[in-house]
């Protein structure tokens, strides 16, 4: 009960005698004053005594102090202080549980006397539970009444909200009245350890405050509060309201960077800790807000919002989470972030998000970085100046395995391997690859003097390939040989080199026909070209020459192909008569089987002309002498290498000519009994020897020169 507290406050008047005044201000609750005023006590003091007795006043006293306010109510020369004797009775009415005499007492005053008594009037229908109309008298308290003395109003309000339960938002004081009220509440819950109520209270306090600061600022102790009382829905709540307040203005975030920073934190990972499902659905992105407006100019903050978001969407991870990677990853300048996401299973333009991100952040290469810019290389089609230069310089290689060498000299092009995040093991050959690719585009161009200018700095099978264009490039000129020869000597080519070269324009001589320019080339290496030299001195009816390179070529010790062995060995033996005795030598003493064998033929060609010269005078003996000689001489021509061949034919044709008419001669001599024997044998043997005519025909050889053929050719002619 507040009663006893509703008047406080004494009255003036003339001093009664000091030491009776004194002991009756501490004298218990009794009729004395009564008596007091009956022997003329000064009115002031009698009042004061009053006063201090209402002080003291109890159950058990009441009544008898009832009986002095009633006394002196009835006292004519204390009608000036009626309006205090009639608050102290209805007061004492009410302590005494006579409330309904008390409410009657105001209710019976005149309108202007009620508002003195309006506290006493609601405590009464208070304990008459009369609570509506409690409140509704209360809630009509005029603003000067409340501002002159709050205490009480704020006293019998906590009464009504602690005692009878009624609610703190029922009740409205004027002039900031309800803010002190809700302050005084939530003092008293927190004093008694109510502190969920307090908190209530407080936070009812909360939007009695004029400005969004003022009560950021306010909220902000109110999750302190709640924190330190371990209120941990309601912290939630506050911290969560706090971050949504921050951005009811566009223009601006009412509140503290700190606090948004810590509060965003502490609630992201609340709701999205692995173990927290059931309250997810209470989330909303909306929390991050106020801390991705700060992030705009402040990038701790940033990175804060960043990382909260990256926590917030970890278990789904949808597209733009990546792209929250990349972002933090930049700003932090860490290439980790990215890796700890990445994986070749997500969607390719996922990856390139992602391997963009790590290459734009500068790091020290090593072996992550070249494995994920030979990834990054392998999802993207073709290079642009936008890809990291290590991408570019690993895609040139990998289209240059494809053979896609136009596109790989576009990675290329602008790779400064300085820049690169390659291995130093790597630039060497991707180098080399590039001058490569390089030297191929220009090459498909047909950029001959590209092609030069790379080489000479490039391997040496790309400067045999560049003069091997060259020789292929245009026609052949007098001018085109001089630059050739150039050529060779600015891409310092190897002799070995310089040979396939020299063979090459050689060969396009060849097929152009271009002999004049030939030629003169071929006689400059006449041991290597010593075949050639003599197929175009016999060309030339120049036999002197020919026969010189002949055996130059068969002093080498290259076997011949057989096509080349049957042409030289027939052409020496066509020619062989008209050499002079020391050329004869020289071929005589060639090491090959059908030159050898053709100087063999040439001296048993010299013997058939007198073969069958016998001087015995009887046929029998003569034609037995001529037969063994036939028969020696086919023995030795029966077998020759097949360079020999038209000149072993046209020899046993020879000798079954003259064997025949040998055998013609002796038949004319011959008894007539042996006549037609012989007759028949020279008849065979002249067949036989057509025969051997024509297998000699036969062996033709186009190109090939050979007397033995032209001679078989002839003969035949005279038949």
């Amino acid at each position: 009960m507040v009663l006893g507290g509703l008047l406080s406050y004494g009255v003036q008047g003339s001093p009664l005698l000091y030491t009776d005044y004194l002991t009756a201000l501490e004298a218990p609750v009794s009729d004395a004053l009564q008596q007091y005023v009956l022997g003329g006590a000064d009115t002031e003091r009698v009042m004061n005594i009053l006063l201090k007795q209402g002080e003291r006043v109890t159950p058990e006293t009441s009544d008898v102090f009832l009986d002095n306010v009633n006394f002196l109510l009835s006292q004519a020369s204390y009608s000036s202080y009626q309006p205090t004797l009639r608050q102290l009775n209805i007061q004492t009415l009410l302590l005494n549980g006579e409330a309904a005499k008390g409410v009657a007492e105001i209710a019976a005053l005149p309108p202007q006397e009620q508002e003195a008594y309006r506290l006493l009037w609601v405590v009464g229908l208070m304990q008459l539970n009369q609570t509506s109309q409690a409140i509704t008298t209360f809630n009509q308290m005029p603003p000067e009444a409340y501002q002159e003395n709050p205490t009480p109003a704020l006293n019998v309000a906590q009464d009504m909200v602690v005692n009878y339960g009624v609610s703190s938002q029922a009740l409205h004081l004027p002039g900031g009245g309800d803010e002190a009220l809700a302050q005084q509440l939530a003092d008293f819950y927190e004093h008694n350890g109510l502190y969920a109520k307090s908190l209530s209270e407080q936070t009812r306090r909360l939007s009695m405050l004029p400005t969004l600061p003022e009560q950021q600022a306010y909220r902000w102790s109110l999750v302190g509060f709640a924190r330190e009382h371990d209120l941990v829905k309601d912290e939630r709540a506050l911290m969560e309201e706090y971050l949504k307040v921050a951005v009811t203005e566009p223009s601006r975030v009412i509140a503290d960077e700190g606090v948004v920073n810590e509060y965003s934190h502490l609630l992201v990972h609340y709701y999205f800790d692995t173990r927290n499902h059931s309250e997810r659905s209470q989330w909303s992105d909306g929390l991050l807000e106020a801390q991705r407006r700060f992030g705009k100019t402040n990038p701790k903050t940033q990175q804060a919002y960043l990382e909260n978001r990256l926590y917030r969407y970890d278990e789904g991870r949808p597209t733009f989470f990546y792209s929250d990677v990349v972002s933090l990853a930049t700003l932090t300048q860490q290439r980790s972030a990215i890796t700890s996401v990445f994986t070749p299973s997500l969607p390719s333009a996922t990856q390139q998000k992602l391997l963009a991100g790590y290459f734009s952040i500068p790091a020290e290469p090593d072996e992550t970085s070249f494995a994920l810019a030979g990834d990054y290389a392998a999802l993207v089609e073709e290079c642009d100046t936008t890809l990291p230069m290590t991408v570019r310089a690993l895609k040139g290689h990998q289209l240059t395995q494809d053979k896609q060498y136009a596109q790989a000299q576009k990675c290329f092009s602008s790779v400064v391997w300085a820049q690169t995040e390659l291995p130093e093991r790597m630039i060497s050959p991707l180098q080399q690859e590039q001058h490569q690719v390089e030297y191929v585009t220009m090459k498909e161009k047909g950029d001959e003097a590209a092609m030069v200018a790379i080489a000479e700095s490039g391997s040496a099978d790309m400067r045999l390939d560049t003069a091997m264009f060259a020789v292929n490039a245009q026609p052949m000129s007098s001018a085109r040989l001089s630059y050739l020869a150039g050529l060779e000597a600015s891409l310092a080519l190897t002799s070995e080199q310089q040979g396939v070269v020299d063979a090459q324009i050689d060969e396009r001589l060849r097929q152009s026909g271009q002999v004049a320019l030939l030629v003169p080339r071929l006689k400059q290496t006449p041991e290597r070209h010593a075949l050639e030299l003599a197929y175009w001195s016999i060309s030339q009816d120049e036999t002197e020459a020919a026969v010189d390179y002949l055996l130059m070529r068969l002093a080498q010790p290259t076997p011949l192909t057989l096509a080349d062995d049957i042409r030289i060995v027939r052409y020496l033996d066509s020619v062989y008569p008209s050499l002079s005795q020391e050329v004869q030598q020289q071929v005589r003493q060639v090491s090959n089987d059908g030159v050898q064998t053709m100087v063999q033929l040439r001296t048993d060609e010299a013997t058939l002309g007198s073969a069958f010269d016998v001087e015995a005078s009887d046929t029998m003996v003569a034609v037995q002498q001529a037969l063994a000689t036939y028969n020696q001489l086919k023995a030795k021509l029966s077998s020759a290498p097949v360079a020999n061949a038209s000149a072993q034919l046209w020899l046993l044709g020879q000798l079954e000519g003259r064997f025949g008419q040998f055998l013609t001669l002796q038949a004319a001599q011959a008894p007539e009994a042996l006549k037609p024997v012989l007759r028949e044998q020279a008849s065979q043997r002249e067949v036989q020897a057509q025969r051997y005519v024509r297998q000699v025909v036969a062996q033709k050889v186009e190109g090939v020169m050979d007397v033995r053929v032209l001679d078989a050719v002839l003969l035949m002619g005279e038949w």
